[in-house]
């Protein structure tokens, strides 16, 4: 009897020891979580457009803001996150004329393309982030797996970039090209109009996006 009582009470000291240690390494997990906000001002997106014929002004570039986001990190890397891009703050860099420049960032938040007075803003949310190992020297050391949203419409991309963690904050930069008719945005596309048709007007399905976010802990 004594025997079986002492058997009793280390199967229960041990599954107490057990669930303490569970608790124990679930908290240590939650500690090591660090919630990062996003620098608007130190964070920036460059755009690049083009048309499909080569020539003098076929090729658009210019900026657009970030507006706000955070992300959540721990020692192996990004678990999620969220970042929100202001597109009623899209900017032209490459046209002089400050009348033309105004008509083409006017025609760039209009119904044709963004439409910012419905949609003044896009989303990315980072679902799955994979540093990338063995990486080739010069090409990116992480990759995400996330949702943009444009217009309402919510896709799936996967993103490339530079990762680089430091105390308490963290920098991302890449490069990344959008099929803009995945989102609605089908002014002058390839597909429906034809270069016989509008020439020099076609205008590139897909556009590049160079991001440079940082992130830190407030």
């Amino acid at each position: 009897m004594k025997v079986f009582f002492s058997f009793a009470l280390i199967l229960g000291l041990s599954s107490s020891v057990l669930a303490e240690t569970k608790k124990s390494v679930k908290t240590a997990k939650k500690a090591t979580e660090v919630t990062l906000t996003v620098d608007p001002v130190a964070s920036q997106i460059k755009w690049t457009g083009k048309k499909k014929i080569v020539a003098v002004g076929s090729v658009h570039t210019g900026t657009v803001a970030v507006k706000e986001g955070q992300l959540i990190a721990d020692e192996k890397g990004l678990k999620s996150g969220t970042i929100v891009v202001d597109l009623t703050k899209i900017t032209n860099e490459d046209v002089k004329d400050a009348d033309y420049n105004k008509k083409l960032v006017s025609h760039l938040q209009g119904e044709d393309f963004f439409f910012t007075q419905k949609y003044p803003t896009a989303e990315f949310k980072l679902k799955k982030f994979t540093e990338v190992v063995n990486v080739a020297p010069g090409a990116p050391n992480a990759k995400a797996e996330g949702t943009l949203k444009i217009r309402g419409i919510e896709k799936p991309v996967t993103l490339s970039f530079f990762y680089t963690p430091q105390e308490g904050a963290v920098a991302i930069k890449g490069t990344t090209e959008i099929d803009r008719t995945q989102f609605g945005i089908k002014y002058n596309d390839e597909s429906k109009f034809s270069i016989a048709n509008l020439k020099d007007k076609v205008i590139e399905n897909k556009f590049t996006l160079e991001f440079d976010v940082a992130a830190k802990k407030i």
